[in-house]
């Protein structure tokens, strides 16, 4: 494909979603898209990918933190009436759904490696147009393998 008429737009995203699966070295993106390094770090720069991971990792510590206080309220309460059957139901589905939050660490290690070696393998056969497609699906696909994975 002449450089000319390449997708810039697409192939931005797919350099984002690269670095957000652990792809982080510049010229490695730059490469495996056939683009330059300069053309990465400015859309790395002008799509502010560090500022939204940040905001992200923000967004689910204070989750986690918010997650722990109910808890901990929670248990306050059972303490100081340890025969309320409402309280105790609260306690055991705070503490079930904070186990279902945290996916397998195995199973989370697999998919991500599968995902990063599918992407490269797009990339390598030239079939960014797929690649595309597939990862509009990955959130979707990502949900429903955790819930599978937590029997759900």
């Amino acid at each position: 494909m002449a450089k000319g008429s390449r997708d810039y737009k697409k192939l931005s995203r797919i350099a984002f979603q690269m670095w957000q699966d652990g792809t982080r070295d510049i010229k490695d993106i730059a490469k495996l898209l056939d683009v330059g390094d300069r053309t990465v770090s400015r859309w790395k720069s002008n799509g502010k990918w560090v500022e939204l991971e940040n905001e992200e990792a923000e967004l689910e510590r204070k989750t986690l933190i918010v997650a722990r206080r109910v808890r901990l309220k929670a248990l306050e309460e059972y303490e100081q009436n340890p025969h309320d059957k409402e309280v105790q139901s609260l306690v055991l589905l705070l503490r079930d759904i904070e186990k279902k939050a945290q996916p397998a660490k195995e199973l989370l290690n697999y998919i991500i490696k599968f995902l990063d070696q599918t992407t490269n393998y797009f990339i390598e056969k030239g079939l960014l147009d797929e690649l595309a497609m597939i990862q509009e699906h990955v959130p979707d696909l990502a949900e429903y393998l955790k819930a599978k994975n937590q029997g759900v």
